[in-house]
């Protein structure tokens, strides 16, 4: 009967098992987006950002009063975080999309649409063939947001009618940031974006634990359960047992 239930186990685990190793290939499909140049009063999930660290899809970072931050991905394409901002990362190191829950940034796009920038109703892109740079200024608690185009042309397509309107050098449009009374949680999807294109959510290691250890408990406890009613049946288990056919 200890033969099965080892039979039983190896069973269990062939069945488990697989399925824990496509869940810790869920947890290493956070890509790497981009690298920190420099960073003062600078935070990610609470943690301090050093200078030379690494950004990463669905990373959230916050700065505080007097900090900032510069973040530099690839081709040269970087954006700058101001004071008192909230920014949610997320795409690929060639294509990224910066979402702007408050504060400012400014986008220096080395080339065209390789940083999209977008507030709850807003998202900015350069265009044509050259290289432009942008500021984006969402105040918190404002209903409206500041688009200014400081080199070459962009395009600021409000995505709640899809209306998109062209933006010279030099000039500053006023989009909405937020409707009346409403605001977004920091980190979630912006507008326009599915929910799909989210960070994978992070799985729980120690609940896949308590899972398997059930499983191989429950195999372990089913063959000692089997062993103890197989010796009942030799008169209590008191005297010896039959010895077994070869």
């Amino acid at each position: 009967m200890l033969r099965q239930s080892g039979r039983m186990i190896a069973a269990l685990l062939m069945i488990v098992m697989p399925a824990f190793a496509a869940n810790g290939r869920q947890l290493q499909t956070k890509q790497a987006l981009g690298q920190v140049v420099r960073a003062s009063s600078a935070t990610i999930g609470g943690t301090a950002v050093p200078s030379g660290g690494t950004i990463a899809t669905g990373d959230i970072m916050s700065t505080a009063t007097g900090g900032g931050a510069l973040v530099e991905f690839s081709a040269g394409n970087q954006v700058e975080l101001g004071e008192n901002s909230i920014v949610t990362f997320r795409g690929t190191p060639d294509h990224v999309l910066v979402t702007v829950d408050h504060g400012s940034i400014t986008v220096r796009a080395a080339v065209p649409g390789a940083v999209v920038a977008e507030t709850l109703l807003c998202r900015v892109a350069s265009t044509g063939g050259t290289s432009a740079s942008f500021s984006v200024t969402a105040p918190a608690g404002s209903t409206t947001a500041e688009i200014k185009s400081l080199k070459g042309s962009i395009d600021v397509t409000e995505t709640g009618t899809s209306r998109t309107h062209p933006v010279a050098q030099g000039v500053t449009w006023t989009c909405p940031a937020a409707p009346a009374a409403q605001t977004r949680e920091a980190g979630a999807p912006g507008a326009g974006e599915q929910a799909g294109q989210a960070p994978v959510p992070t799985a729980s290691k120690h609940s896949d634990t308590g899972l398997l250890v059930l499983l191989i408990g429950g195999g372990v406890a089913g063959g000692i359960a089997a062993t103890a009613a197989g010796g009942g049946k030799g008169g209590g288990g008191g005297g010896p047992a039959s010895p077994s056919a070869p």
